[in-house]
């Protein structure tokens, strides 16, 4: 059997994957994590592999689709190097928790300096700021967007988009030829799903709730900045770039464009259930 290594992406269940992809690997779970020690299926940095011209051909490269980004960084967020920053508390924890890690200190420092945070301890400030630098982050181009959405060109290359995890059939299928043994496979999908019920099919989800709630305000503040990307292609698609720190602004405009933004995500959803 051909050697295939996997392009991971932090908080994308790479660890999971090597190990599910070897009956015979070594792992442990730790709580919603996994952590693999020996498999037949490595793992590498994927932006550090394709910063060095991509040497490998049969390649199992995790990619994010741009309308599930917003779900990407929750995972991100809540499990990236057991840290625990809390989305539903983004604000608070990515300060307290996330500076001088590796994984968020170059974030941080951005937003940080982007906003002139260490001179406004302002907690509506905070939260406003958080709520823009998240929708530019969206609807901008910029290298970790580029990172996470890059697809291997080569005809031997395994692209497997963050969605496919969502359902086990559709992750089963993208990845048929490289899946050795399919009870071992399909009852590490149980360990994961279990683990991780909370990030799987996040966009359905957050599909009833624009249906239940009224004020924006009642999002997290990833969810608003993803709300606020649904408009700027409804809204003149990809011409206006619209004051997303303005609370007013967002609660004004969700309520006018509610209809459509539901329907809008909704396509969205659609769109990868039929990957």
């Amino acid at each position: 059997m051909i050697q295939y290594v996997i392009y991971g992406l932090p908080g994308m269940y790479q660890n999971w994957l090597s190990a599910a992809l070897d009956p015979d690997s070594v792992f442990e779970q730790q709580g919603r994590n996994f952590l693999t020690h020996q498999s037949q299926v490595p793992w590498v940095i994927k932006a550090e592999v394709i910063a060095n011209h991509m040497p490998d051909t049969h390649v199992i490269n995790m990619y994010v689709g741009k309308n599930n980004l917003v779900w990407y960084l929750h995972n991100y967020f809540e499990k990236t190097d057991d840290i625990n920053i809390r989305t539903n508390y983004l604000a608070e924890d990515l300060s307290s928790l996330g500076t001088n890690t590796r994984a968020y200190g170059q974030l941080l420092d951005h937003w940080r300096s982007s906003y002139n945070i260490q001179h406004n301890t302002n907690t509506d400030y905070y939260t406003n700021s958080l709520v823009e630098y998240f929708y530019y982050w969206l609807i901008k181009k910029h290298d970790w967007g580029h990172c996470l959405s890059w697809i291997h060109p080569g005809s031997q290359a395994i692209n497997l988009e963050y969605s496919n995890f969502d359902d086990l059939n559709k992750l089963s299928s993208c990845l048929q030829r490289v899946i050795p043994n399919g009870a071992w496979f399909d009852q590490m999908y149980v360990l994961l799903r279990s683990a991780n019920y909370q990030y799987i099919n996040q966009g359905a989800k957050f599909l009833s709730k624009m249906v239940l709630i009224k004020d924006i305000d009642q999002f997290t503040i990833l969810e608003q900045s993803y709300i606020g990307s649904l408009l700027h292609e409804l809204i003149q698609p990809g011409k206006i770039v619209l004051d997303w720190f303005n609370p007013e602004l967002r609660n004004r405009l969700w309520d006018r464009h509610r209809e459509d933004l539901v329907a809008s995500h909704r396509t969205n959803v659609l769109q990868y259930v039929q990957l």
